[in-house]
């Protein structure tokens, strides 16, 4: 299911798009007790660590990411000009996935701290 909103700049004329995704899992019991929301709020927070370096240069191209975890899904939201939009989210997509096979213990020890 989708909805598609649309607004337009009739002050700048500069296109703007905002894209929010919501992911419903019960992975792992996500959302069903305490220590699933715990390590839920641990993966969220090694990956925004993880993606520091990447999130500060797009918000120097006024690019924006952001996650948030809730009751029973996780959000993810991007916002940015409408050129560089798709390679942005696709680019997040990529780093998100290549997590997998990353070796984030250093990331998950500050985390933890």
């Amino acid at each position: 299911m989708a909805d598609l909103w649309y607004l337009k700049d009739d002050k700048f004329k500069k296109p703007k798009a905002i894209v929010s995704l919501k992911i419903y899992t019960a992975d792992l019991g996500f959302g069903t007790s305490p220590e699933t929301s715990v390590f839920a709020e641990v993966w969220k927070r090694v990956l925004q660590e993880n993606l520091r370096e990447f999130a500060y240069l797009a918000e120097c191209a006024k690019l924006k990411f952001n996650i948030q975890l809730v009751r029973d899904n996780i959000q993810v939201q991007w916002q940015g000009y409408n050129a560089a939009l798709p390679k942005f989210i696709s680019e997040i997509i990529q780093r998100i996935n290549a997590m997998r096979n990353a070796e984030c213990r250093e990331i998950f020890a500050q985390v933890k701290e």
